[in-house]
């Protein structure tokens, strides 16, 4: 939640501008006067206001103009965050999620359109402890870097155990991830969004998707293009919306706006929680019994389902997009 704070410095001058008249000594040989406030050097000014001295007139013409002229400022506009306030809320890359935002809303109606007359709604879904479970090489032990290097997987081997050492971590994809992601993908739009930064979500994209065919470039998005500090919004996805989006993430909170989307998934631990020691022998065996993305699977096909029997494609889509709401069936199959 954004916090807003009053500057103890400038309080006296807010005071000032907004309830004290300014005076102006010898004002009949001045013509013209500007009254200019900015506080801050890359702001814009709170106050600019011009007063043209020349067309004072008394209610009698030949009264002279007067030799002190008063004039009291008020600023109070309808919509804005009040004078000498400053907003306390954090914007990572603030440029480039401007560029995301406006690009989502020039867009998102298209990419709805497009959607919606391939019969897909968008799913978005989060990368760690939700599809997979991934450490830096570094932080493993010595001894435990001997027993994953024998069982890693290659890149192109896309059906051994999972276990890969790339980009400088080990990953282990949750059982039964890219079955479920080549599902998915026939019925939804599929979107990353994770909290690591913009190469860690690449790097995984590029993982999951060897082939760049079940993810955009576009679709990929991180903690680096976040709106708001530790929280995932859907505003900077061109396409998604809370009316035909269904959202799988391990972590509800950062959530806030659209917890009526979100299947939240047993969080998947490769690793024991709270160390790096490994899963090893029966442990991994137990591990492929992780069912959780099978059930989502159902789920996924069941609401897709359910969606285009309540509410079948138009020819005409500009008043469907806006009408539709996957919500309520989602929350239907999850009672």
């Amino acid at each position: 939640m954004s916090t807003t704070t009053v500057i103890p410095q400038v309080q006296q001058k807010r005071k000032m501008i907004n309830t004290q008249d300014c005076g102006f000594q010898q004002a009949q040989k001045v013509k013209r006067v500007r009254i200019r406030y900015t506080p801050y050097l890359d702001q814009p000014p709170l106050i600019d206001f011009t007063k043209n001295l020349s067309s004072y007139k008394d209610k009698q013409e030949s009264v002279e103009k007067p030799s002190t002229m008063k004039i009291r400022i008020k600023y109070n506009p309808p919509t804005a965050v009040p004078p000498l306030m400053v907003r306390e809320e954090l914007s990572f890359n603030k440029k480039e999620n401007e560029r995301l935002i406006r690009v989502s809303k020039l867009c998102g109606n298209t990419f709805r359109k497009a959607f919606f007359g391939r019969k897909k709604l968008c799913l978005v879904l989060d990368l760690d402890h939700t599809l997979l479970h991934s450490v830096r090489i570094k932080d493993v032990s010595v001894e435990d870097q001997e027993y994953l290097n024998l069982r890693v997987s290659s890149m192109k081997d896309l059906d051994g155990n999972n276990l890969y050492r790339q980009f400088g971590r080990y990953t282990k994809l949750r059982p039964h991830t890219r079955e479920f992601l080549t599902e998915a993908s026939k019925y939804f739009e599929l979107f990353i969004y994770t909290m690591g930064g913009r190469d860690y979500a690449r790097d995984m994209g590029t993982l999951l998707d060897p082939h760049g065919v079940l993810f955009k470039k576009s679709n990929i998005v991180s903690k680096d293009d976040s709106t708001k500090e530790n929280r995932k919004n859907l505003d900077i996805l061109a396409g998604p919306n809370e009316l035909n989006t269904i959202i799988v993430d391990d972590t509800k909170r950062v959530w806030e706006k659209n917890r009526r989307n979100l299947i939240q998934i047993e969080k998947y631990n490769y690793l024991t929680e709270g160390d790096y020691r490994l899963k090893k022998d029966d442990e991994q065996r137990s591990d492929d019994e992780d069912g959780a993305l099978k059930s989502i699977t159902e789920i996924l096909q069941g609401v897709h389902n359910r969606f285009f029997e309540l509410f079948p494609v138009p020819v005409e889509l500009q008043e469907y997009i806006k009408s539709v709401d996957i919500r309520p069936v989602l929350q239907g199959f999850l009672k």
